[in-house]
């Protein structure tokens, strides 16, 4: 039978942890609040999260995405990565990833929201991040729609691709079902499809395992306590 993986994410933003809310950085804010552990920095939240179960963790370093240059990386998330060297991280530094060799227990995420449509084409990304509002795919200058993107995608053959639905994350709203549901029908047999935005509960998991989706990204609901499995 099928599993989903839960990946926890974790935002980095000025060498803290932020809540996403809704793809509006402006509206991020420091994580004040977490049922993981009393103190919120990246150690603490990596070695609790490790503690519940899990094996793989994302972290986008806004920073690099948005800016592309990073304290961050070096100072913090880097360090945290050589400490827990039996986690795989998917990591976002942004264009940074294009240029340095990944640690061995890192694989670089490429998103496409600092990238043009032709650079994706000709990079051909193992772990790529579709940075998504509504069923349209963000770029570095426009959007395009999903279903322009996904024939694309079929045949440059990425190894893994995540959806994220950047206006719903933090919302608790519900992932968007009609792109998850199109990503697994199109891609999941060669690739592992990993979506995350908007997940309210173990009954959004249920659901998006049955679509075919073999893991999820998730943030609020674990630091609420809604979540706390690593795998269903």
């Amino acid at each position: 039978m099928l599993k989903l993986k839960v990946i926890p994410a974790i935002d980095m933003f000025r060498g803290k942890i932020v809540l996403a809310h809704k793809g509006i950085r402006e509206k991020y804010r420091e994580l004040k609040n977490t049922v993981l552990t009393e103190k919120v920095d990246l150690e603490n939240i990596v070695e609790a999260l490790y503690n519940m179960g899990f094996r793989e963790v994302y972290i986008a370093d806004l920073d690099a995405i948005v800016h592309g240059k990073t304290e961050t990386l070096e100072g913090k998330i880097l360090n945290i990565v050589d400490n827990f060297s039996n986690i795989r991280f998917l990591i976002d530094i942004g264009i940074l990833g294009l240029q340095l060799k990944p640690p061995h227990n890192v694989d670089w995420v490429v998103g496409t929201e600092y990238l043009s449509f032709n650079d994706l084409l000709r990079l051909k990304p193992n772990v790529l991040s579709l940075d998504m509002f509504g069923n349209n795919v963000t770029f570095r200058r426009g959007s395009v729609s999903l279903l322009e993107i996904v024939p694309k995608l079929k045949s440059l053959k990425p190894k893994e691709v995540l959806a994220i639905f950047l206006d719903r994350v933090g919302s608790l709203e519900g992932p968007n079902y009609l792109v998850a549901k199109h990503l697994a029908n199109m891609l999941s047999e060669n690739c592992r499809v990993i979506v995350g935005g908007g997940i309210r509960d173990k009954g959004d998991l249920y659901a998006l395992k049955l679509l075919g989706i073999k893991a999820v990204l998730v943030a609020t609901a674990i630091h609420r306590g809604i979540i706390n499995t690593s795998e269903i």
